[in-house]
């Protein structure tokens, strides 16, 4: 038996080495679930502020709509003011007959035109709702696909320690003889690694 041989009890330099490969494994895996999970919580936090702005977007879309409906309104009641006074001032009464089916008439065509600018407005802010619906949903998925970095360390520790146990059984014999604890008084030995030969 060699210096390492004598030093490690008899274990194997390459059962040494498979040791620290699998420590070295689950630290990365460890440090790379560290990682992913910084970087979902970083994208999590990006379609956060994505959907606030988006959700800002659809109210700013909406006020604004507002306003140009109004302006609309306001353009109305001048354009109606203008035709009654250009009638009055020909001589025709301006509430009555034909000079109120006029305005009537521009009164609705305003009206129609302050509720599609509304109308196209809401569709517009709809749309920023469902995308900043949408970045939400985004912002929770990378949450959830966080993973416990010490459970992503676990599975290559117990991968590794499986591996070395299948190659200790295959080089010794198996983890103990069943027929001499059969012999010794029926207790088993099966947890006692026979010697190397």
């Amino acid at each position: 038996m060699g210096f390492l041989g004598s030093l490690f009890g008899g274990i194997g330099f390459d059962t040494i080495l498979s040791g620290f490969g699998v420590g070295m494994q689950a630290k990365s895996a460890y440090d790379n679930a560290k990682a992913q999970n910084a970087a979902a919580e970083w994208n999590a936090a990006i379609a956060d502020q994505n959907a606030s702005n988006l959700d800002a977007l659809a109210a700013n879309q909406r006020l604004i709509a507002q306003k140009q409906a109004n302006d609309l309104r306001r353009n109305v009641q001048g354009i109606i003011g203008d035709q009654r006074a250009i009638t009055g001032a020909s001589g025709v009464k301006v509430d009555v007959g034909s000079s109120a089916d006029v305005q009537a008439s521009t009164r609705a065509m305003g009206e129609y035109d302050a509720q599609t600018a509304i109308y196209n407005a809401e569709m517009g802010a709809r749309k920023y709702e469902m995308d900043a619906r949408n970045s939400r949903t985004q912002a929770q998925m990378s949450l959830a696909a966080r993973r416990n970095p010490w459970m992503a360390a676990a599975t290559p520790i117990i991968s590794g320690v499986s591996d070395l146990m299948w190659k200790h059984t295959q080089i010794n014999g198996g983890w103990g003889n069943q027929q001499a604890g059969a012999q010794s008084g029926g207790k088993s030995s099966w947890w006692k690694c026979p010697p190397k030969k």
